[in-house]
């Protein structure tokens, strides 16, 4: 005899992996995403910019010395 109820259970189960899948691959994009936009030189540059400028005057450089950083690749 069929079991309809068996079958949705497991249609159930195969909708639910199916979204947690897509789920774990779009973290895991936006992860992957973030760590080389983090790991990239200039962002390097700008948050160890930005470091020295919450230190205070005279330990960050000039303003002057931002656009320069960003024009040389």
């Amino acid at each position: 005899m069929h079991d309809a109820a068996k079958d949705e259970e497991v249609s159930n189960v195969w909708h639910t992996s199916e979204v947690d899948l897509d789920q774990r691959v779009s973290i895991w994009t936006l992860r992957k995403t973030n760590v080389e936009t983090l790991g990239s030189w200039k962002a390097m540059m700008l948050r160890m910019w930005l470091g020295m400028a919450m230190l205070g005057p005279g330990v960050a450089p000039d303003y002057g010395s931002i656009p320069s950083v960003y024009s040389r690749q």
